[in-house]
């Protein structure tokens, strides 16, 4: 449950977190994740509702927003649709879709010395 991730993230603050299918709850799970910086959420396995993830880029912030496909489910274009149907900017999609998930591996590549 997102509160109970929530918790967890909460006492390893240095360690990244994602919040699957964003919790399941939508709007309960990203009330629930908001005050924690490092619980992203991502944006599979749930019924697509118009304003989901606007309501997401306001509640949690665009960069705590990762986009997931829930293959190899038949709903690919359902997930795709999620974030290409928002009213956000286009470059916010971008963000959704691979960005964030970069951001998120920079680290590691980093001690890799992966570039």
């Amino acid at each position: 449950m997102p509160a109970e991730l929530a918790t967890v993230a909460a006492r390893f603050p240095k360690q990244q977190f994602i919040c699957a299918h964003a919790g399941g709850e939508r709007q309960c799970g990203l009330r629930a994740v908001r005050a924690t910086p490092n619980l992203l959420v991502e944006t599979f396995g749930f019924d697509a509702t118009a304003g989901f993830i606007e309501m997401a880029v306001r509640e949690i912030g665009l960069r705590r927003i990762v986009f997931g496909s829930h293959l190899p489910s038949p709903s690919l274009g359902t997930e795709l649709a999620k974030v290409t149907a928002a009213n956000i900017p286009a470059a916010a999609k971008k963000q959704i879709f691979g960005q964030n998930y970069r951001d998120l591996l920079k680290p590691i590549l980093k001690r890799r010395a992966i570039e």
